[in-house]
C-alpha cells in the first residue's frame, strides 16, 4: 500500500517535511521524504508481477523522527560508519568530532544528515534533487559542505541515488544510503532465508568495538564468504553480519533474492565498499510498516560506502575532500525479480 503524504504528515508540526512519490505502478514506485533524504519505501514486482514494499521502516513522520530506529532509509554522513576516538586530522589540524557511539563517531553523530531537513531543490515524475548546506563545525566537522542527494527511478524496475558534494575547506565526505530491506515485503519474514552474493574476497578486521585494526580479513573458509550466492541461514552459523566488504573491482555487485516471493535485487556502485548489516538489534517491540511487528531477523542493508575509519589507515580509502574538488557517486539498485527459479 503506498502511503500518502497526509498519512505520512498526520501529528507532524513541522511545515517543511515532504513526502514524495516516483514512478508509477507500470515500473517500481520509490517514496522519498527530506527529512533525513530518506528512502521511506520501494514498491518492487515479486514473480508474479505484483508490487510490494521492500523497505522496512515506518510511515509516519513523527517515527522517523523520534522513533527508536532513526537510521531507517537515511542518508548518512558526513561519515557514514565509525571514526576512531572520534578525531580526524587534516593539514596538520586535529579536529574533535563529537561522540556519540562510546569514545568514537558513528554515522557522522547524533544530528548527522539523517536528522536533518533538506530541501527540495527539483522535482520530476521519476527523480527528486535535494540540497543540505552542513555548516562548518556541524558535529565536529571542518568546513561548509554543500550536499545534494539526487532519487531517480528509471526504466526496467531500477533505482539511482546520487551523491554530490563540495567544501570550502578541506574535510572527509563518505555519504550512503542505510535503508533496510526485506524483499518478501512481509516484514515480519526472516532474512535469514534470503540468498546473498557479494563480489568480495576481503573484509576490513575490526576489534571488538568495531574500528578497523589495519589490517584486511580474507572470507576464505568462514561464513563471511558470500562471494557464490548462498542462503544466508546455511552459511551464517549462527552468526549475524556488520561487515565492511572491499568490493573486488568497481562497479561490483550485490544481489539479494528472496526465493518465495521471486523479488530480487542487484546493486552497483562507484564505490569501492559496502557495508553488510544484519538487524540484530533490533526489538521485538518494533512497529515498523502499517503496524507489521520487527525482529531482529527483519532486515538486512547494502551500504554503498568507503571503509570505516579509513582516514586513520594509508592503505583504505582516500576520504579527504579538498575544495577543489567534487565528491560524486553513484548506487543503482534494480530490483527485477528473479527469473532462474
Amino acid at each position: 500500500m503506498v502511503i500518502q503524504e497526509s498519512d505520512f504528515l498526520e501529528g507532524c508540526d513541522n511545515d517543511d517535511i515532504r513526502l514524495i512519490t516516483l514512478g508509477s505502478h507500470d515500473n517500481i514506485i520509490a517514496q522519498i521524504t527530506n527529512h533525513g533524504a530518506r528512502l521511506v519505501s520501494l514498491f518492487s514486482p515479486n514473480a508474479m508481477g505484483k508490487l510490494g514494499n521492500i523497505v522496512v521502516g515506518y510511515t509516519k513522520a513523527t517515527d522517523f523522527m523520534y522513533g527508536k530506529k532513526r537510521y531507517f532509509g537515511a542518508t548518512i554522513g558526513r561519515y557514514a560508519n565509525r571514526i576512531a576516538n572520534a578525531t580526524i586530522k587534516l593539514d596538520n589540524q586535529e579536529y574533535k568530532l563529537e561522540q556519540n557511539h562510546g569514545k568514537h563517531q558513528l554515522h557522522g553523530g547524533s544530528k548527522g544528515f539523517g536528522e536533518k531537513i533538506w530541501k527540495i531543490i527539483e522535482q520530476t515524475e521519476q527523480s527528486v534533487r535535494l540540497r543540505l548546506i552542513s555548516p562548518h563545525g556541524d558535529c565536529g566537522y571542518p568546513g561548509v559542505l554543500v550536499v545534494e542527494a539526487i532519487y531517480k527511478v528509471l526504466q526496467n524496475n531500477t533505482l539511482e541515488i546520487t551523491y554530490r558534494a563540495k567544501s570550502d575547506r578541506q574535510t572527509v565526505v563518505n555519504l550512503t544510503n542505510h535503508s533496510y530491506f526485506n524483499l518478501s515485503d512481509n516484514h515480519s519474514d526472516s532474512i535469514y532465508n534470503h540468498h546473498i552474493q557479494l563480489d568480495a574476497k576481503h573484509t576490513c578486521e575490526v576489534d571488538e568495538e568495531l574500528i578497523p585494526t589495519g589490517r584486511l580479513a580474507s572470507v576464505d573458509g568462514t561464513y563471511l564468504d558470500l562471494r557464490n550466492l548462498s542462503n544466508l541461514n546455511a552459511v551464517r552459523q549462527g552468526k549475524s553480519y556488520d561487515h565492511h566488504y572491499i568490493l573486488d573491482h568497481e562497479g561490483s555487485l550485490a544481489k539479494a533474492i528472496e526465493m518465495s516471493s521471486g523479488r530480487a535485487m542487484t546493486v552497483k556502485t562507484s564505490k569501492p565498499g559496502l557495508q553488510f548489516y544484519t538487524t540484530d538489534n533490533i526489538t521485538d517491540d518494533t512497529i515498523a510498516y502499517y503496524g507489521q511487528p520487527l525482529s531482529s531477523v527483519s532486515a538486512f542493508c547494502f551500504e554503498t560506502q568507503f571503509a570505516p575509519d579509513a582516514m586513520h589507515h594509508e592503505f583504505l580509502d582516500d576520504v579527504i575532500l579538498d575544495p577543489s574538488e567534487v565528491y560524486e557517486h553513484v548506487t543503482i539498485f534494480d530490483v527485477n525479480p528473479n527469473t532462474s527459479r
